[in-house]
């Protein structure tokens, strides 16, 4: 039986360059108890669960690609 290889996964398509891989180093490396956050850990209705971690990558990257707000300073 021969299996069609595998498909790349998302860190093999992203380029050590590219600036989600710098605000990934630097959110890990960074310690947010140190600072004054509280961690916590969220539970979806689904069940699943995910780290504020996560959620201050996805504000970085949308505040770096001026997604932060619909309205524009000028």
């Amino acid at each position: 039986m021969v299996f069609p290889p595998e498909a790349p996964g998302l860190e093999d398509t992203i380029l050590p360059n590219n600036p989600v891989c710098f605000i990934d180093a630097f959110l890990e490396a960074l310690s947010l108890v140190a600072i004054g956050f509280k961690i916590q850990t969220i539970k979806s209705e689904r069940g699943s669960r995910y780290d504020m971690k996560f959620f201050l990558k996805i504000y970085f990257h949308d505040y770096l690609n001026g997604l932060g707000s619909l309205i524009k300073i000028k």
